[in-house]
């Protein structure tokens, strides 16, 4: 693996630079001038977003009272329109398959509809397609799992017209066709539990938390600190690790920037409230070079929004973004539960 050779660039009143030369030199800190956000919008607990036709949706574990006065925690699939009001498409989903206690992962078909995969622990192998406020059982029991062990998704994305699906039981990403409602195997080994570069079951995975598309590659958090990118070749599907950022900390969550074709990383310092090596990073893959965007806090002045919060400064740590997605030039990420759009984002740091 390639020397990670980090350049440090952040906003601040003017545009100031540091650049960092090596993994080992002295890290500075460095904050951004207060950005006023285009949408700050409080929501419930965020389980996942994802993008369709520049539109954001999420899946959302709501807090509702009945007018006798009782608690219920309905999960939605809602939709971010770009003039920043937010719509339910679907009845909530069914509590029996999804839980509040960890977070649920959907994504979206070519033709707009949601597609999500159980969180609860007794159906970690079932997918769901939303439609018409209904969900639609579509896989109950899949295949090529580990003998006497019912599989678990963690994660899904979608790839062309199929879905991408990491199995955490038998360690391996999975194709998944809503048409045909079956799994095919894709690369892994479940005898090899481990961060591991290679072709097909010559190839391991440890722990995958995270899978996005880009184009035809996919990439993907695994063990919270390697960003590894898979290939379809002919030999079939490809593993390559391309960084290990365990000398800053966890990958929280990546998203893709088509824009600059490079890949956001949120990564939060093993002190949860350190902000020493925290950070909105991009990753260029030709390149090999991981850029600082953003490190500190996030600093946002909400005063001319109409939003409970008048202003807010030092709202959270840069490191500590739990969904995020890019549209054009502008960033969409989740924090406290609260939805932020940050339009024209790297107009903040000096590239």
């Amino acid at each position: 693996m390639k020397k990670i050779s980090t350049a440090l660039y952040l906003f601040c009143s003017l545009f100031l630079f540091l650049s960092c030369s090596s993994k080992d030199s002295e890290y500075t800190i460095l904050k951004p001038s207060t950005i006023k956000p285009d949408i700050f919008i409080p929501i419930g607990i965020t389980h996942d977003m994802a993008v369709f036709n520049n539109e954001i949706y999420f899946m959302e574990l709501a807090t509702e009272f009945s007018d006798a006065g009782v608690q219920s925690n309905p999960i939605y699939i809602k939709k971010l329109e770009n003039n920043g009001t937010l719509s339910v498409i679907n009845d909530f989903l069914p509590f029996r398959s999804f839980t509040s206690t960890q977070n649920g992962r959907f994504t979206i078909t070519s033709d707009g509809k949601p597609v999500s995969i159980s969180n609860h622990s007794n159906k970690g192998n079932t997918i769901y397609s939303i439609k018409e406020n209904a969900m639609e059982l579509k896989e109950t029991v899949a295949t090529n799992t580990i003998q006497d062990n019912i599989s678990v998704f963690n994660d899904i994305t979608s790839l062309n017209d199929d879905f991408i699906i990491y199995d955490k039981t038998s360690a391996t990403l999975r194709g998944f066709n809503l048409d045909i409602q079956e799994t095919d195997f894709l690369v892994g080994n479940p005898d090899m539990k481990e961060v591991k570069d290679g072709v097909g079951t010559n190839a391991g995975f440890s722990n995958v938390s995270k899978i996005i598309t880009a184009g035809n590659i996919l990439y993907a958090v695994d063990n919270k600190n390697y960003l590894r990118e898979i290939t379809n070749t002919d030999s079939g599907f490809k593993v390559k690790t391309l960084i290990d950022i365990s000398d800053k900390g966890n990958i929280t969550d990546i998203a893709y920037d088509s824009n600059s074709k490079e890949i956001l990383i949120s990564i939060q310092d093993y002190e949860y409230n350190s902000q020493h090596k925290a950070g909105l990073y991009s990753y260029n893959v030709i390149s090999d070079s991981l850029v600082l965007l953003y490190s500190g806090v996030v600093s946002l002045d909400v005063s001319e929004l109409d939003t409970p919060y008048k202003e807010t400064s030092g709202f959270d740590f840069w490191g500590k973004i739990n969904h995020m997605q890019v549209i054009g030039n502008d960033l969409y990420f989740e924090q406290l539960d609260i939805i932020i759009k940050i339009s024209d984002f790297r107009s903040f740091t000096q590239n």
